[in-house]
Protein backbone atom coordinates (compact mmCIF):
# COMPACT_ATOMS: atom_id res chain seq x y z
CA UNK A 1 0.00 0.00 0.00
CA UNK A 2 1.17 3.47 -0.79
CA UNK A 3 1.36 5.89 2.15
CA UNK A 4 -1.05 8.24 0.36
CA UNK A 5 -3.55 5.51 -0.60
CA UNK A 6 -7.19 6.50 -0.64
CA UNK A 7 -9.80 4.86 1.59
CA UNK A 8 -11.28 2.80 -1.26
CA UNK A 9 -7.83 1.45 -2.21
CA UNK A 10 -7.12 0.37 1.36
CA UNK A 11 -10.56 -1.21 1.68
CA UNK A 12 -10.11 -3.17 -1.56
CA UNK A 13 -6.66 -4.43 -0.50
CA UNK A 14 -7.87 -5.55 2.92
CA UNK A 15 -10.71 -7.58 1.39
CA UNK A 16 -8.06 -9.96 0.02
CA UNK A 17 -6.77 -10.72 3.55
CA UNK A 18 -9.85 -10.52 5.76
CA UNK A 19 -12.75 -12.95 5.32
CA UNK A 20 -16.02 -11.09 4.62
CA UNK A 21 -17.78 -12.57 7.68
CA UNK A 22 -15.06 -11.18 9.97
CA UNK A 23 -14.84 -7.74 8.38
CA UNK A 24 -16.88 -5.84 10.97
CA UNK A 25 -15.01 -7.35 13.92
CA UNK A 26 -11.65 -6.73 12.24
CA UNK A 27 -12.60 -3.12 11.54
CA UNK A 28 -13.29 -2.61 15.24
CA UNK A 29 -9.97 -4.13 16.16
CA UNK A 30 -8.14 -1.85 13.72
CA UNK A 31 -9.97 1.12 15.25
CA UNK A 32 -8.75 0.14 18.73
CA UNK A 33 -5.22 -0.37 17.42
CA UNK A 34 -5.28 3.13 15.92
CA UNK A 35 -6.72 4.71 19.06
CA UNK A 36 -4.39 3.18 21.63
CA UNK A 37 -1.24 2.08 19.79
CA UNK A 38 -0.78 3.58 16.33
CA UNK A 39 -1.41 7.19 17.26
CA UNK A 40 -0.35 10.31 15.37
CA UNK A 41 1.32 11.74 18.46
CA UNK A 42 3.54 9.48 20.53
CA UNK A 43 2.83 6.17 18.77
CA UNK A 44 3.50 3.06 20.84
CA UNK A 45 5.23 1.05 18.12
CA UNK A 46 6.93 -1.18 20.70
CA UNK A 47 3.48 -2.51 21.71
CA UNK A 48 2.19 -3.03 18.18
CA UNK A 49 1.25 -6.62 17.29
CA UNK A 50 1.60 -5.98 13.55
CA UNK A 51 4.77 -3.84 13.50
CA UNK A 52 6.31 -6.07 10.80
CA UNK A 53 3.64 -4.83 8.37
CA UNK A 54 4.31 -1.16 9.06
CA UNK A 55 7.04 0.84 7.31
CA UNK A 56 7.04 3.52 10.00
CA UNK A 57 7.09 1.10 12.93
CA UNK A 58 9.77 -1.09 11.39
CA UNK A 59 12.06 1.94 10.95
CA UNK A 60 11.48 3.03 14.56
CA UNK A 61 12.19 -0.49 15.81
CA UNK A 62 15.64 -0.49 14.17
CA UNK A 63 16.71 2.80 15.80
Amino acid sequence: MKPDAKYKEVQKALKHFIPWEKGERTGGLFWLLAKYTCRAQNPKCHKCPIIELCDYGSKRKKS
